[in-house]
């Protein structure tokens, strides 16, 4: 919390997007999902049923693109997105 430096934070968190505890991120950052008004579901992989994995960017950015891969790699879908700081 202490850089003034753009921060992206991404990763399993196992915790759905209405979680109290993504709160706390939320002040700083914003979801690239949200942003892109993009609620696919991350997990499982095969019979996906929750949206667990995110990507966080600085409420600043613009978030150009948000997607939830098909393919399987692991029992998560992947997600990626491209933002313009």
């Amino acid at each position: 919390d202490g850089t003034n430096l753009p921060v992206v934070l991404m990763g399993d968190f196992n915790v759905k997007p209405d979680d109290p505890w993504l709160e706390k991120i939320s002040e700083r950052l914003k979801s690239a999902a949200a942003a892109r008004n993009n609620y696919e579901f991350t997990w499982s992989t095969y019979n996906p049923n929750r949206q667990i994995d995110y990507i966080f960017v600085p409420k600043t950015a613009e978030v150009l693109s948000y997607e939830v891969h098909k393919f399987r790699i692991s029992d998560h879908r992947p997600v990626t997105a491209e933002i313009e700081l």
